[in-house]
């Protein structure tokens, strides 16, 4: 599966008749730190509200946060898998990504954020999600609040990307 990384950015986004501008600058600003660091061209897509930048098929994601950790604007980031727009493929391809890293966790949600041009609600897909995992033989408890391990995943561009 592709990796990504999914970067969101802050304060920039109230910026009104300037956003354009300040959100070019943040793309080329991320831009030219990852090609600074791993001296690589990154294509840093802006879509809805958010960055995408694929990933080299072999990296260490700390020294990514290294570099994202450092640069001003970025409110949040993630690296994601993308997987598919259908759910019932999703939960299979979310389930085949966990591998055996949770087998000492006890507890696990599902977290979505979806476009406005999908059919069903976050809540819904959710539900699902979560349904899909529990009958593939997850063996943990839904928990809401406080989850052992938050499963998180954002519908936009034809896919579902998930982490």
């Amino acid at each position: 599966m592709k990796r990504f990384l999914l970067v969101h950015y802050g304060e920039i986004g109230l910026k009104g008749d300037n956003l354009r501008y300040f959100v070019e600058k943040l793309r080329k600003m991320i831009r030219d730190k990852l090609h600074k660091n791993f001296e690589k061209d990154f294509s840093v897509k802006y879509v809805l509200g958010r960055f995408l930048i694929p990933l080299p098929v072999k990296f260490k994601e700390e020294q990514y946060v290294e570099v994202l950790e450092r640069i001003c604007g970025i409110a949040n980031f993630q690296f994601v898998y993308e997987g598919a727009l259908e759910l019932k493929n999703l939960g299979a391809q979310i389930y085949k990504s966990m591998g055996e890293f949770t087998e000492n966790l006890k507890t696990f949600v599902v977290r979505v954020k979806r476009s406005q041009i999908l059919p069903y609600s976050s809540c819904v897909a959710e539900a699902e999600l979560g349904a899909q995992l529990l009958n593939r033989g997850i063996n943990k408890k839904v928990k809401l609040k406080g989850a052992d391990l938050e499963i998180n995943v954002e519908f936009f561009n034809e896919h579902g990307y998930f982490s």
